[in-house]
């Protein structure tokens, strides 16, 4: 399974359940993969964030400002 900080820079005054990104994996393979936010170096502001399929969300309204959380990605057999 491989994690990795995510930092993205939101606009102001995003509303709660807003899409802030698309998570992908790069990979050759055709493999089907899932996120999950994980504990970890870079997951600041994960209580802020939903990952929904490949999207992360918001879970509430979100000031304007740099936040980052920690996503891991899972093929279909566990691995990353």
């Amino acid at each position: 399974m491989e994690s990795g900080a995510l930092e993205r820079t939101v606009s102001e005054n995003v509303a709660g359940g807003a899409n802030v990104g698309t998570l992908s994996t790069d990979n050759a393979s055709t493999d089907l993969f899932t996120y999950t936010l994980v504990m970890g170096t870079g997951n600041d502001n994960n209580s802020l964030f939903t990952v929904n399929g490949n999207l992360l969300n918001t879970v509430g309204p979100l000031h304007l400002g740099t936040y980052s959380v920690r996503v891991q990605t899972t093929n279909q057999n566990g691995q990353g």
